[in-house]
């Protein structure tokens, strides 16, 4: 079975034999896993936990309340889009690989999101077309959100993460790029990534006073990544009680 292919992931019989540990935490995936949910071999360790996917959502929401749009890209298998279609009119979703478009539009209908809420492309955004990026500004884009492929689950076996390493961009080309489409940005990333270079990239784009605001991501009581902000409405943030 190679990396694109669908598994309608509630038999455990179905599932490989590497992944059965992801499957035995199916439902921080997805909270509605036994109704229908579709994934392929790569979604099962890279897809956003539902959890943690709602907190994104809203907490964009509350930075940005008048935000319309947002786009995810990446989209993989739809566990931001699902959120942000909860919050936002409409969500434009990315990905090169038409099996995880796919995975979106079935795990959406379980999720019974309006298909008039969300857009799916299917675009390789290792070199952006200028076709795209146009077409995105002019849809007015209001917060841009990524979840980019770390490389697999290897990335644990360092003692840091380099944000240089993601696929199918490095962390500069990438915020560039979506930073031609809107001012504000959000990325989901490892736990171990490297805070130095994400600083020192942070102001390579946006010059000596750019900011971005990180926040620790814990889901059942364990840290799985960070969510790093830019944005005037992020950076400016304080959390009250």
């Amino acid at each position: 079975m190679d990396d694109d292919s669908l598994i309608l992931s509630n038999k455990i019989e179905s599932i490989p034999k590497n992944l059965k540990k992801y499957w035995l935490n199916r439902y921080s995936l997805f909270h509605r896993f036994d109704e229908g949910v579709f994934l392929t071999k790569e979604m099962w360790f890279s897809v956003t936990p539902e959890d943690i996917a709602i907190f994104v959502a809203k907490f964009i929401k509350h930075c940005y309340p008048d935000a319309k749009l947002v786009l995810d890209l990446f989209c993989g298998a739809g566990g931001n889009l699902i959120q942000f279609a909860r919050y936002f009119d409409r969500v434009i979703g990315i990905d090169y690989n038409e099996s995880s478009l796919m995975c979106t539009r079935a795990n959406a209908l379980v999720y019974k999101v309006d298909p008039s809420c969300y857009d799916l492309w299917q675009s390789d955004w290792s070199s952006p077309s200028k076709e795209a990026v146009e077409e995105l500004k002019r849809q007015k884009v209001d917060v841009a959100f990524a979840s980019p492929p770390w490389g697999g689950t290897g990335y644990l076996a360092h003692k840091s993460f380099n944000p240089n390493k993601l696929q199918p961009l490095p962390l500069k080309e990438l915020l560039q790029s979506m930073f031609e489409i809107t001012a504000n940005v959000a990325l989901f990333l490892p736990r171990n990534t490297d805070l130095d270079i994400l600083s020192k990239v942070t102001r390579e784009v946006l010059g000596d006073t750019g900011k971005c605001k990180v926040s620790n991501i814990y889901n059942e009581g364990r840290l799985k990544g960070i969510i790093c902000y830019w944005g005037k409405s992020f950076v400016e943030y304080e959390k009250t009680e």
